[in-house]
């Protein structure tokens, strides 16, 4: 008797099938079978197949639906390992694979169109190392085998000319963006310099045409395909290699179930299929870099002039308000000359409210995180969406007088209003999906003021845009419980650089002057930071010398988990704090942080605590290597 393993694009285990005797001969493992489930025929992937001779009580598959295979056993490999490292469901997995209208009764057709260029600032590329290129071409050359590289690429300019002159002589590639806005812009920039069409894949793109995409795919009709996180599990049959663009950035970290870290998959699915994996960043991740200091990547870090421009960090002083001038007078002595200015606030809306007795920042009540003030006099919180009215005193000590403190996005518009500058403010309360933060780009290129959160910073197309740029919320970084937050603020300080025009000055505004982070960042010693820091993380337990898990429980009684993570192991337990995820039908979302020296611990304990919450109304997210920690 044959026996077939079916994953069904549900969340869902692994189901097992018997084959009618004529279908045996036909059958392949990555092949699309028609199969019942759940009271009615549905359609699934082949993942192995074997031959039983002791009789099971199993059900038949019902037909095959495509002769060819829609994935290789370099696909069903890699779902395997995701699912066990990432503690998640090959169905979730199979359904990030594959887009929903594979599943469906409806014939795709193939109705090739390569992406349509973005709205662009011209793009100019650089002279690359000769050396650069030419190593990683020959590592992409057939037969050389897998191996991981690490470009500390000069510039942004560089990381995409660099691309550029590698996709000239690579037979198939895929390439992965953080972000949607990037990925068009860099489509963009491929389509114009390359004589091949570079097909993009991302969450905007939806239905048949999605569908259409990943079948020229499967059917090896197309060599270049760009996109976000989930097209690291696109069924490219052979590619010549897997280039992640800015490798360390956060957004790569899926924030749903399955909880995987598209880099790191990237490198695994580049193993697994024997070809090179080329990670770039201007500023590598600590992961990255340790992996190449180990020896387990190739780091290379070309030669290239520095470009010219000042960095400068000022003290705010702590508990002092803004004062207009330090932000005022400069960027209208900018104005005068025709130059522009760019004012990064650390935060939308107006400012936070301290009481002046005890210097109490109100909270928010679900996540612990300060509440943003706004100018409709309504508090919200930036993290978990919470909206109050303020109140009368301070929670703490009772006093009647609550300032406001610090400087978000609307102060700052405000304060520039008044000495008749009308900057263009750029955040979420304004800018709201893609399709509005793309109206916003040309506006951005005619005003000489510019006002915005970090969501400016999400964007290559203003590189080398301004002539003076200003940081005013770097804070918020000293006060969060992450032992990422250094590494963020000096790779978001280096991302803000980017945006000045040689000669330019960066100016960083800060009670914390005195803190190392700045010395580095003002030499613009990436090297000596990040060395730094890992001999950091070294004495302090946290990776890459130890790994972390985290756990979100969505409960209806709160009182169980204490029970839940009752477990003796070499693992320790952090919390549990409030989550500001939150699910419906859920009234408590709580975080546990996980970390032992071994991985082994924390995958026992995971289970563990998995099975405790088998048949209780719980609901866990498990989260491997988190990235977030609030």
């Amino acid at each position: 008797m044959t026996v077939i393993d079916i994953m069904f694009p549900l969340n869902v285990p692994i189901l097992r099938y018997k084959s009618p005797v004529e279908l045996e001969s036909r059958l392949r493992t990555g092949m699309m079978v028609w199969a019942p489930l759940r009271g009615r025929v549905r359609k699934g992937i082949v993942a192995s197949i074997k031959d039983r001779h002791e009789k099971e009580e199993l059900l038949e598959i019902a037909g095959i639906a495509e002769e060819a295979p829609i994935l290789t056993d370099e696909h069903l490999k890699l779902i395997e390992w995701i699912e066990d490292y990432y503690h998640s469901n090959s169905g979730l997995l199979l359904k990030s694979m594959l887009p929903k209208e594979f599943f469906k009764e409806n014939e795709i057709k193939s109705k090739r169109k390569s992406s349509s260029a973005a709205d662009t600032a011209p793009f100019t590329p650089v002279d690359i190392s000769a050396q650069d290129t030419g190593y990683i071409k020959q590592a992409a050359s057939k037969g050389r085998g897998f191996e991981a590289i690490l470009h500390h690429s000069p510039s942004f300019d560089y990381e995409i000319s660099l691309l550029i002159e590698i996709l000239k002589s690579i037979d198939r590639a895929i390439i992965l963006c953080p972000e949607i806005n990037e990925a068009e812009y860099v489509a963009s920039i491929l389509m114009d310099f390359l004589e091949r069409e570079t097909f993009l894949i991302h969450s905007g793109i939806g239905g048949m045409k999605r569908a259409s995409i990943y079948k020229d795919i499967i059917g090896m009709n197309l060599s270049i395909v760009l996109g976000t996180l989930s097209s690291v599990l696109i069924p490219m049959k052979r590619p010549s290699l897997i280039v992640v663009l800015q490798e360390q950035s956060r957004h790569y970290k899926q924030e749903k179930s399955p909880c995987f870290n598209a880099r790191d998959v990237a490198v695994k699915r580049a193993s697994i299929e024997k070809i090179p994996v080329l990670l770039t960043s201007i500023c590598p991740s600590s992961a990255s870099y340790f992996n190449a200091i180990q020896g387990k990547y190739r780091l290379m870090e070309p030669e290239y002039r520095k470009r010219r421009f000042y960095i400068t960090v000022s003290d705010t002083g702590r508990g002092k308000p803004v004062s207009p001038g330090v932000i005022i007078d400069p960027v209208k002595k900018a104005s005068e000359k025709s130059s522009k200015s760019l004012i990064i606030a650390g935060r939308k809306g107006y400012s936070l409210l301290r009481c002046h007795s005890c210097g109490y920042i109100e909270e928010c009540a679900n996540c612990s995180h300060p509440l943003v003030f706004h100018k409709d006099k309504s508090l919200r919180c930036r993290v978990c969406g919470t909206i109050k009215t303020p109140g009368d005193t301070c929670k703490k000590c009772s006093g009647i007088t609550m300032n406001v403190f610090g400087a978000g996005t609307q102060r700052i518009e405000e304060m520039l209003s008044r000495f008749d500058m009308t900057p263009l403010r750029i955040d979420s309360d304004l800018i709201k999906g893609r399709k509005a933060f793309k109206k916003t780009i040309k506006s951005i290129r005619k005003s000489t003021v510019v006002v915005a959160t970090s969501l400016i910073n999400k964007n290559f197309i203003f590189s080398r845009s301004f002539d003076h740029i200003i940081i005013t919320g770097p804070d918020i970084s000293f006060i969060l419980p992450d032992y990422l937050s250094m590494e963020r603020l000096f790779q978001e300080t280096a991302s803000v650089s980017e945006k000045l025009k040689d000669g330019g000055r960066l100016t960083i505004r800060t009670s914390f002057v005195t803190n190392e982070v700045f010395k580095f960042i003002k030499a613009r010693d990436y090297k000596g930071f990040i060395r730094n820091e890992i001999n950091k993380r070294k004495e302090l337990g946290y990776p890459p010398y130890t790994n972390l898990a985290s756990l979100i429980f969505h409960l209806k009684e709160n009182e169980l988990l204490p029970e839940l993570l009752d477990i003796s192991t070499d693992v320790t337990i952090t919390g549990p704090v409030p989550s500001e995820s939150r699910r419906k039908g859920y009234d408590y979302s709580m975080r546990v942080i996980l970390k032992a020296k071994e991985r082994n611990a924390i995958n026992e304990c995971i289970r563990e605590v998995h099975k405790r919450c088998t048949g209780k109304n719980i609901r866990v997210i498990t989260d491997i290597d988190p990235v977030s920690f609030y």
